[in-house]
């Protein structure tokens, strides 16, 4: 594993419904650490300390739902992580073998429990794409206990929209769904603090050394409240890499649209032209299979939509050095076939006949397992 380089640890990646470690991506830099998304969290910690060999034999419980249920005894061979490493990771996106490297011993602890909550105590700035429960549920669910630790000086700064951090003080910090552990002020080292830190659009912070974060807005379809049409926001993080110049996009939800999409593609071209940031990684949804025009996807991408959107990335592709794009939120259809695999042989399939597999190596985010980009 490479010290220098920025380390993506995927804690959930699943769309539901019934794989329920929904997105939570954990980023290391270094020893520094910061989240995007809360839909899983401190319960996938625990994944991170356990030896490669474990882990890879462990059953991917996303494939073990579309082996044959007749055939059990043969199931757990064809449904171990492993093979779905194999299956659905590019040669392009090293896996980072945990267990090879000095990652346990970074953390206080006797126990897998100690150090895995020394590990959270040490991620202290997450930022939300939006407040749909499967991006937030865990980070919420894990804030009482920050206050029974006995640890000191403890932070969580949660960076999201102005509406996203409306809509999560206002619907789920309340009283009502959840206390209301929101601590902006503690009087004391022993208090933690605990705040929603308003993240506009086109703004840029920087959460650990080494790393720049610049939000862009996104759609995530509409919805009508109190008869009224509205505009779901969705955001892309875009991580800067600072020394090595890299760039990488980590989209919420989303969809096409004639406007902010259009200014995501902008400024990725802005930072490639005029700062030398060369486009490294694309993490973004692909929920649904490619089925009947017709069918509604909620603010979705498919295979179609989304590789109509990555081609007008055009002017920034490099057949030196291929894109890593990596697929995540799929959602488990009630089909014969793993839609994963569905999904993987349609997006190969497009980007081959629009002649963009020069520039794009497809892989699918795998829970529980560490890449390097």
């Amino acid at each position: 594993m490479d010290n220098h380089s920025l380390i993506l640890h995927v804690l959930g990646s699943s769309g539901g419904p019934v794989n329920t470690r929904t997105q939570g991506f954990l980023f290391q830099y270094e020893d520094e650490f910061f989240m995007v998304d809360g839909g899983s969290g401190l319960s996938a910690l625990p994944d991170l300390f356990k030896g490669q060999y474990l882990k890879e034999n462990d059953i991917d419980s996303v494939s073990y739902l579309y082996q044959n249920a007749d055939q059990i005894n043969e199931v757990y061979k064809k449904a171990t992580l492993k093979s779905s490493i194999m299956k659905f990771t590019a040669n392009s996106l090293p896996i980072c073998d945990l267990s090879k490297s000095n990652f346990k011993s970074k953390f206080k602890g006797s126990n897998i429990i100690e150090k895995s909550m020394d590990l959270y105590s040490k991620i202290q700035n997450i930022f939300i794409t939006h407040p749909h429960l499967d991006h937030i549920n865990e980070l919420i669910i894990n804030l009482p206990i920050l206050y029974g630790t006995g640890l000191s000086n403890l932070k969580k700064i949660i960076y999201g929209s102005p509406n996203t951090n409306l809509f999560i003080q206002e619907h789920v910090l309340n009283f009502k769904i959840w206390p209301d552990l929101t601590n902006p002020t503690p009087t004391n080292s022993n208090h933690p603090e605990v705040r929603l830190n308003d993240f506009s659009a086109n703004d840029i912070c920087n959460p650990i050394n080494g790393i720049d974060v610049i939000r862009m807005s996104l759609n995530h379809g509409e919805c009508e409240i109190k008869g009224q049409l509205c505009i779901v926001e969705s955001s892309c993080y875009m991580l800067l890499d600072k020394k090595k110049r890299h760039l990488h996009l980590i989209f919420g939800d989303c969809e096409w649209d004639e406007k902010k999409f259009p200014l995501l593609i902008l400024k990725t071209t802005e930072l490639h032209e005029k700062l030398g940031y060369k486009l490294k990684t694309i993490v973004i949804e692909c929920s649904s299979i490619n089925v009947d025009e017709r069918t509604n996807l909620y603010g979705h991408m498919n295979p179609n939509l989304l590789c109509m959107a990555l081609s007008k990335f055009d002017n920034i592709f490099d057949k030196q050095q291929k894109i890593n794009l990596c697929i995540t939120h799929v959602k488990q259809t009630i089909t014969s076939k793993d839609p994963r695999e569905i999904i993987m042989q349609q997006m190969n399939d497009i980007l081959s006949r629009g002649k963009m597999d020069q520039y794009f190596e497809v892989s699918i985010l795998l829970n529980g397992i560490s890449y390097q980009l």
